[in-house]
């Protein structure tokens, strides 16, 4: 009788699963309460069958009608947990393609932002080889995760299985990292480019200001004024000598630096000729 119970124990909590999954997953549910309730009504018919039979028999033998049966029972019940384990798996690799596919989404989208002229931009062929490695590993692992955990599915005791997982896994976050180092590195140097040039900016029109405004014989404004030039053009020279600045961009900027320090000088002559 032990026995007995342990084994509807078994049937349940297997049918137990498969509804939680039909509850978590809405279009396999009707199949799959369907698959489970088959699976519950044979194992409650093994159960009865075995306990009425043990009642009954005398000489040990279960009858030829028990044994035919028993034996409608189980291959009912094979087949209705068959049935739930096909589902559960169909479950498993639609979630694994839609994590495949998210994957796919975030690389195509990662792929246009690091295409064209922001590729370009990368500081040198060092960290274009090195955004080239990743994104090969990251789209040669998508299928590879694929593959690997549908084997840890059909394998799930083998270790060989979840070690190589893993090893996608661990190629696929070494691949992003060194992609979001690259893109985060890029970004702040511009970030910081930019915004010396802006207060060094602010700071030269707050300094023109004062030297217009400055009486002929005040050298500090005047000194303050080139001084803040001078930060502008050297701000500009690590724009000009940056390695992700296009050749087209630095020779506008140049041409832009020499006529600007032709008309600062024009200002700084015609200020000396006013105060002669």
């Amino acid at each position: 009788m032990k026995l007995e119970k342990l084994y509807r124990f078994a049937v349940d909590r297997f049918v137990n699963v498969g509804e939680q999954i039909a509850s978590e997953n809405e279009d396999v549910a009707d199949e799959m309460r369907e698959a489970c309730e088959e699976a519950k009504s044979s194992g409650e018919t093994i159960f009865n069958l075995t306990t009425s039979a043990g009642d009954s028999i005398d000489d040990g033998v279960p009858s030829a009608a028990e044994k035919s049966g028993m034996v409608r029972a189980a291959r009912s019940l094979l087949s209705a947990v068959t049935r739930v384990l096909i589902i559960a798996d169909s479950v498993v690799v639609k979630r694994l393609l839609k994590a495949v596919k998210k994957v796919d989404d975030r690389l195509k989208e990662l792929e246009a932002h690091l295409s064209g002229d922001r590729q370009n931009d990368l500081k040198d062929d060092t960290l274009k080889a090195e955004m080239g490695a990743a994104r090969s590993i990251l789209e040669k692992s998508t299928m590879m995760l694929l593959t690997t955990s549908k084997t840890c599915l059909r394998h799930p005791d083998s270790r060989s299985a979840k070690g190589n997982r893993e090893g996608v896994f661990k190629k696929m976050r070494e691949a992003m990292a060194t992609i979001t180092s690259v893109v985060q590195d890029e970004h702040k140097e511009e970030e910081l480019e930019n915004g010396c040039l802006a207060m060094d900016l602010g700071e030269f029109e707050a300094t023109l200001e004062a030297y217009k405004q400055s009486s002929p014989d005040d050298s500090e404004a005047k000194i303050k004024f080139q001084k803040a030039f001078a930060n502008i053009l050297d701000d500009v020279q690590s724009v000009i000598n940056s390695p992700h600045t296009r050749k087209e961009k630095r020779e506008k900027i140049l041409a832009l630096c020499e006529n600007a320090q032709d008309i600062m000088k024009d200002i700084l002559e015609k200020t000396q000729k006013r105060q002669e």
